[in-house]
């Protein structure tokens, strides 16, 4: 007869490590600037959705070529690629949600 158990360490230690996992901070809302990857012109806006949205809602107007705002009209108009999120957007100030940065 041979005695096995779920509970052993790996396991235990994996879960706690999972529980203390950070909150990304694109899930977060507030002040954003994106940059043009080649000559570094800057627009900002604020949000109250998370950032991660907001950045699909500016592809997606790249995308499509809606011109909705002024950094992607710029990114159209110079024939830029629009490249990935951790290189485009930076984060100037977070807020709680739905709230207006001062």
């Amino acid at each position: 007869m041979a005695y096995t158990t779920r509970n052993n360490l790996g396991k235990l230690l994996n879960l706690k490590l999972q529980n203390t996992k950070q909150p990304d901070k694109y899930d977060k809302s507030g002040a954003y600037q994106l940059k043009c990857p080649m000559c570094h012109k800057r627009y900002i806006g604020q949000t109250g959705r998370p950032f991660r949205v907001r950045f699909r809602e500016h592809y997606n107007d790249y995308k499509y070529t809606y011109n909705n705002s002024k950094f992607d009209q710029h990114v159209l108009n110079e024939d830029r690629a629009f490249g990935p999120m951790n290189h485009i957007m930076d984060i100037v100030h977070f807020t709680k949600k739905m709230k207006n940065v001062r």
